[in-house]
C-alpha cells in the first residue's frame, strides 16, 4: 500500500514497530468503551497489524513523526455483490477533536474510491456522538440502526448505527458535506 500524505499527517502500512505507541491508544478506556474489543498485548497487536497490514492505515503526525492512531478497511458483509468496504479507526485521546480523523478519513476515502470502490460504509455505536457527527461531516447517511447488536468486552448490549457514502455522492458533492 502506498503512503498518503495529507496537510498534518503521514497515512502509511503498519510496521511491527507500530505495536509499540498504538498499545496504549488502541488499550485505552476512550477507544475501547465505543469498540466490541478486549484489550490485547504487545504481541497480539503486532500480529494484528501484520496480518491486516494490506488494510491498515497508520495515522503519524508530520510535524513530529508521533503515532496517534490508525484507521482500517475491510469487507462489508451487510452488501452483496458489490465492491464496498466497511471503514474503522480509533484515535488518541488527546488527539482527539482537533479535526485529524477527518483529515485521515477524507484521504482514505478518495483513495478506496479512486480504487473502484462504489460504497463506503462506517458503523459504530448509537452513544458514539463523536463517530455519528465524523460520519455525517463526512458526508456518509444513516441508514438506521440495529437494536441491541453489539455486546462490548463488559457484556453491555448496544445500539449499531450504519453510515455509508456511494461514489457517486462523493463525486458529485451530493452528500458530501466536506
Amino acid at each position: 500500500m502506498k503512503q498518503i500524505e495529507t496537510e498534518r499527517l503521514i497515512l502509511r502500512a503498519p510496521t511491527p514497530e507500530d505495536a509499540v505507541p498504538l498499545l496504549p491508544i488502541r488499550n485505552s478506556e476512550f477507544v475501547l468503551q465505543f469498540n466490541p474489543t478486549t484489550p490485547k498485548n504487545q504481541e497480539q497487536l503486532q500480529e494484528e497489524l501484520m496480518e491486516e497490514q494490506d488494510r491498515t492505515l497508520i495515522l503519524e503526525k508530520k510535524e513530529d513523526g508521533k503515532v496517534i492512531g490508525a484507521c482500517f478497511f475491510g469487507g462489508d458483509a451487510l452488501r452483496y455483490q458489490v465492491h464496498s468496504q466497511t471503514l474503522s479507526y480509533y484515535l488518541a485521546q488527546k488527539e482527539a477533536r482537533k479535526g485529524y480523523m477527518t483529515e485521515a478519513m477524507q484521504a482514505l476515502i478518495e483513495m478506496l474510491f479512486a480504487q473502484g470502490v462504489q460504497v463506503l460504509s462506517l458503523r459504530c455505536y448509537a452513544e458514539n456522538i463523536a463517530s455519528a457527527k465524523l460520519a455525517e461531516k463526512l458526508g456518509f447517511i444513516k441508514e438506521g440502526c440495529i437494536r441491541h447488536a453489539v455486546s462490548d468486552r463488559n457484556g453491555v448490549i448496544h445500539d449499531d448505527c450504519i453510515y455509508s457514502l456511494t461514489r457517486e455522492e462523493y463525486l458529485t458533492g451530493g452528500n458530501n458535506n466536506v
